[in-house]
Order: structure tokens, then C-alpha cells, then sequence
């Protein structure tokens, strides 16, 4: 029994508790050495222009690091 117990709890996720804002920019911060706060603000403003995509952006990011963090 309690291991049908521990199969229906979700499990929890530190990525989550980031905005995706937050998690867009320490992302981009992590991937690209030397990137300005200004070059974050515009890469940020510019993903964001086309919702949709961003979305989907950061639903794989999301994805990517839940990855790591199992």
C-alpha cells in the first residue's frame, strides 16, 4: 500500500517556484558568458513578443530543468 501511496504524490520542482521571467533570464545568464543586464532586458522583451512561442520556450526550459533536477 504505501507504495501506491508515494506513486500518486507529484513530485515538487525548485524551477518552479521561478517565474518564467526569472527562470528566461537565469537561463540566458547561465548560457551566454559575459551577457548585460541591458542584452537580458531586450532578449527578454524581445522573446516575449511573440507569446505563443515564448510559451512553448519556456515550457521545454522548464522541462530541461526538471531533467536535472531528477
Amino acid at each position: 500500500m504505501q507504495d501506491s501511496y508515494n506513486a500518486q504524490i507529484e513530485p515538487s520542482y525548485t524551477v518552479d517556484e521561478l517565474s518564467d521571467d526569472d527562470l528566461f533570464i537565469l537561463d540566458l545568464q547561465a548560457r551566454v558568458e559575459g551577457i548585460t543586464e541591458e542584452q537580458l532586458a531586450k532578449s527578454l522583451e524581445t522573446a516575449k513578443q511573440d507569446e505563443d512561442l515564448f510559451k512553448k520556450q519556456m515550457e521545454g526550459i522548464r522541462k530541461e530543468y526538471k531533467d536535472l533536477e531528477d
